[in-house]
């Protein structure tokens, strides 16, 4: 398989083939000229690559993609272990889709997203599905007042603190819950 695409086709495909718990990987060229390598192995997204970016540090060049082209094989790539702290395959979707300004300049020079920012991106939209459209500014202010949550302790103080925000003792359990697996060595 191989074609013109877009950004959101290119997602909606990737999307496609970990519903369907497919294994394949994309190339795409993109329109500037930057190669993005996707692998999908039985539905899990394993490895992300755009140029010299790997993993979450390719989402910000992902992002900036308009067109290009690509193709499809049905395998996974030798790229399978740069994707080992992965997070999601939702949770990339979600980042891929985002705008933001969760980029930073990395040793290399180019743009990623911080670890700490993506732990507050996701925190934030759990804390959104129990608290609404007030979670973004309750998780932004827990994080600072923790002092960041560059530390695994720190993760942890603020999981604790923001599930003490939610009402409902069973729905801050869930909470709590759905942190440890949406953020799984983080909080180790």
């Amino acid at each position: 398989m191989n074609g013109e695409i877009t950004r959101n086709q290119l997602i909606d495909l990737l999307r496609e083939l970990v519903e369907k718990r497919r294994t394949s990987t994309l190339y795409v060229r993109t329109d500037d000229n930057h190669l993005i390598v996707a692998s999908v192995e039985r539905g899990e997204i394993v490895s992300l690559l755009c140029g010299p970016r790997k993993g979450e540090r390719a989402i910000p060049s992902i992002r900036k993609m308009r067109t290009g082209t690509y193709r499809m094989e049905e395998s996974v790539t030798a790229h399978r272990r740069l994707g080992a702290n992965l997070p999601p395959s939702e949770v990339l979707f979600s980042l891929m889709l985002e705008g933001g300004n969760e980029e930073e300049t990395d040793e290399a020079g180019g743009t990623a997203v911080s670890d700490c920012q993506w732990v507050q991106d996701v925190l934030c939209k759990m804390l959104a599905e129990y608290m609404g459209p007030i979670a973004p500014l309750v998780c932004r202010e827990t994080v600072k007042a923790a002092g960041g949550i560059d530390s695994s302790d720190k993760v942890k103080r603020v999981v604790e603190t923001l599930a003490q925000e939610i009402d409902n003792p069973s729905e801050a359990e869930r909470f709590r819950s759905r942190a440890r697996t949406e953020l799984g060595k983080r909080m180790a």
